[in-house]
C-alpha cells in the first residue's frame, strides 16, 4: 500500500506527498525536490524529518519536520500538496526573562521574539524562587539568615509587569501570566513557601514532580489544588515513566489530569542553557503511537514549550512543528479552545 507523508514546512505549511514502498523513499523525494541526479543535493530521510543536503559540504539547506507517514489509497504523487486541517494556536507556554536567575531578557524582547516566530499564545513563566526573592544573595542565604519567605508583594508585583507586556502587545499576540513552580525541596530554597499565594497566576508549570525529593510527594493532583491556578502544568516530566512508577493506569491518570484542568508539557528545548541536549521523554512521545493514542483518547490537554532563557538561542520553528504534530495527532492544545 501506498505512503502519504506529511511535513511542515519551514513557513509553517502542512503539506502533503504520497509514496510507493516499491522505491526507497529517499529516491522518490529526490525526485520531488527536483534533486535526481543533479549530484549537488540530495535528500536525508529518517522518519522524523525530510532534510535537502548539499552533497560537498553536509550543509542541511531545508528541514521539514514528520507529522505522518500512512497507508493510504491514493495514487503515487511526487509533489507537495497543501493540507487543509484542524489547527490549534500555535503556543509557547514556557519562557523566562530576568526575573529568574538563569534568565536575562526584559520581557519585551522575548515577546517580540515570540511574534516574529509565528507564536500566536505566548505564556511567561519565571521561577517562583527568582521572582520572590528578587536577588539572588537573598535566595542563596541561609535560611537562618533569609528565611523561605517571599516580600508581601514579590509575586503580585511580578504579575502585575507581565499583565502590562500583556496589554501593550495584546492587538499582536495573547500573552498569559504564569509561574514555574520549582518542588525539589533538596535544591536550595527554591520551593514555594506555605503562605504564597499563586492562585491568580493564569496557569502555573510544576517541575521536579518525579524528583525522589519532591514536596509534592508524588500526588500532583493535591499540589495542584494546592497551588490554586485555574489550569496547571506538568514541565518537562516523562509522565508516562512516572506513572508506571506509581503503579497506576496510565489511560486513568491522563483522564484525571484532564478533568482538574492539568495539561501536560512537551518540552521542545534546545539551546544553550540546556546544553542543545533533547528531552528523551518529548522524542520519545512523538515516536510512539501507543502513549499518542492513550493521551488522545484520555481527552488530557498538551501544551508546547521551548523553555526559553536566552533570546539569542529561541527556536521557535521547533515550537511550531510541535504544535502541527500535536494537532495533526488530534491531540488538543491547553487552552486551545
Amino acid at each position: 500500500m501506498n505512503k502519504k507523508l506529511t511535513v511542515i514546512d519551514s513557513r509553517g505549511e502542512v503539506l502533503s506527498c504520497v509514496l510507493s514502498p516499491a522505491r526507497s523513499y529517499e529516491e522518490q523525494l529526490d525526485e520531488l525536490f527536483k534533486f535526481g541526479k543533479s549530484g549537488g543535493h540530495h535528500v536525508s530521510f529518517d522518519g522524523r524529518s525530510v532534510k535537502a543536503v548539499d552533497c560537498f559540504c553536509q550543509e542541511t539547506l531545508s528541514d521539514f519536520p514528520v507529522l505522518s507517514l500512512e497507508d493510504c489509497d491514493e495514487e503515487v504523487r511526487l509533489s507537495w500538496c497543501r493540507e487543509e486541517k484542524r489547527r490549534g494556536p500555535i503556543q509557547d507556554l514556557h519562557s523566562h526573562t530576568y526575573y529568574s536567575f538563569c534568565g536575562k531578557d526584559r520581557p519585551e524582547a522575548i515577546v517580540e521574539a515570540a511574534i516574529a516566530g509565528g507564536v500566536e499564545l505566548f505564556g511567561i513563566c519565571d521561577h517562583n524562587y527568582g521572582v520572590g526573592f528578587g536577588r539572588k544573595d537573598a535566595y542563596k542565604a541561609p535560611v537562618d539568615t533569609v528565611p523561605l519567605t517571599y516580600g508581601k508583594h514579590a509575586l503580585r508585583r511580578y504579575f502585575d509587569h507581565i499583565d502590562l507586556i500583556r496589554e501593550k502587545y495584546a492587538d499582536r499576540i495573547r500573552i498569559l501570566r504564569g509561574i514555574e513552580v520549582a518542588t525539589d525541596a533538596a535544591i536550595g530554597k527554591v520551593i514555594l513557601p506555605e503562605d504564597a499565594d499563586i492562585s491568580f497566576f493564569d496557569y502555573c508549570l510544576i517541575e521536579h514532580l518525579d524528583h525522589e525529593s519532591s514536596n509534592t510527594s508524588g500526588d500532583l493532583f493535591a499540589f495542584a489544588e494546592r497551588c490554586g491556578c485555574h489550569r496547571v502544568g506538568v514541565a518537562h516530566t516523562d509522565l508516562f515513566a512516572f506513572i508506571g512508577q506509581k503503579g497506576e493506569d496510565p489511560y486513568r491518570y491522563f483522564k484525571r489530569m484532564a478533568e482538574c484542568n492539568i495539561f501536560w508539557e512537551m518540552n521542545v528545548s534546545y539551546d544553550s542553557i540546556h546544553k542543545y541536549r533533547e528531552h528523551p521523554y518529548m522524542l520519545r512521545f512523538f515516536e510512539d503511537a501507543e502513549q499518542q493514542a492513550i493521551v488522545r483518547e484520555s481527552g488530557v490537554r498538551v501544551s508546547v514549550g521551548f523553555d526559553g532563557h536566552r533570546v539569542e538561542d529561541y527556536r521557535p520553528d521547533r515550537v511550531v512543528a510541535a504544535c502541527h504534530r500535536l494537532t495533526a495527532m488530534g491531540i488538543k492544545l491547553a487552552f486551545e479552545e
